[in-house]
């Protein structure tokens, strides 16, 4: 049972991105209709789990803040940033203050984000061999 917990979301996932691959490089109105319902899925489950997540980010950081934690500033810093964010994100993605968090905030921390994982599989390719 357990090595069935493992192979059948990877077996899912494979056959989903060898249908998008199929689709992109094949015309067929049988697979545009199949890779455009697969699209409109994945966004709905991506906006799930953007929910969810930010659901437990501001439960786990309200109880840091309550009980006082160590750096529960950083905790409502964080909270702060997240409802600026949002709040603007919702009003208008035009709005100079959304492009403001997006070019000097997300933007930056995507790019320390993806160079930190470029290392961590550098080394770990470097312990392998």
């Amino acid at each position: 049972m357990g090595n069935l917990k493992r192979n059948v979301p990877v077996l899912i996932a494979s056959l989903v991105g060898l249908l998008m691959v199929a689709e992109y490089f094949f015309e067929s109105e049988l697979l545009s209709a199949i890779g455009l319902e697969a699209q409109n899925w994945t966004i709905i489950i991506a906006a799930f789990a953007l929910g969810l997540a930010a659901v437990g980010l501001i439960r786990n950081h309200s109880v840091r803040i309550m009980a006082k934690r160590d750096e529960w500033f950083n905790s409502v810093l964080l909270l702060v940033s997240l409802a600026a964010a949002v709040i603007s994100g919702l009003i208008s993605r035009e709005s100079s203050t959304f492009k403001f968090i997006f070019a000097n905030m997300i933007t930056p921390l995507n790019a320390a984000f993806y160079s930190m994982i470029s290392f961590y599989l550098l080394s770990a390719a470097y312990r392998a061999f």
